[in-house]
This record gives structure tokens, C-alpha cells and sequence, in this order.
């Protein structure tokens, strides 16, 4: 089964604010977050249920190099992604979309 997937507007900004922070600091380093993100979405579509519960039924899921999470719901056939969190943040920042 494959999963839809949906981002909270919040979590679109917060990949965007990432990719642009990481361009800045290297030409081509953005591409490499985004190519991060898409590896760990496309796990999201297939496997969604694989990651623990976190809190409140969110999820979360390593990006692999760089230091974020997606938190996420799954909502029937549906995840949801409540944010792309840089894990030195205050998860406060995403728990109030729950």
C-alpha cells in the first residue's frame, strides 16, 4: 500500500528555510538536504508505521546526514507532515500543530 502524503504549510516553509540556509552555505548542499527529505517522504509513503509514536500519535523520521526530523501523522491512507524540525530546536515549535 502506498500512503498519500500532505504538508502542513509550516513544514513546506521549514524545508524551504532549510534548503535556502544550506544553499548559502555550499552551492549544491541545498539539493543534498532536498534528496534527503524526498529519501525519507518516499519511506513515509511506503512505510509510515515503521516509526515509533512520539507524541500524540506524531512520528518522526531521520533525515539521513543532516540533523532533522519529519514529524508526521498517519491519518487512515494519509500521511501528514506537521514539520520539518532541526532537532537543536524546541520541539514546542511543532507540538502546537497537533
Amino acid at each position: 500500500m502506498t500512503y498519500s502524503l500532505v504538508l502542513l504549510p509550516e513544514a513546506d516553509a521549514e524545508a524551504a528555510e532549510a534548503f535556502a540556509w544550506y544553499q548559502a552555505q555550499r552551492p549544491g548542499l541545498g539539493d543534498e538536504f532536498l534528496l534527503a527529505l524526498e529519501a525519507t517522504m518516499e519511506l513515509l509513503r511506503r512505510s509510515p508505521l515503521v516509526f515509533r509514536e512520539l507524541y500524540k500519535n506524531a512520528r518522526k523520521a531521520r533525515l539521513r546526514r543532516f540533523p532533522y526530523v519529519v514529524i508526521y501523522l498517519v491519518d487512515g491512507d494519509t500521511v501528514i507532515v506537521v514539520s520539518v524540525h532541526h532537532t537543536s530546536r524546541n520541539p514546542a515549535r511543532w507540538r502546537r500543530r497537533l
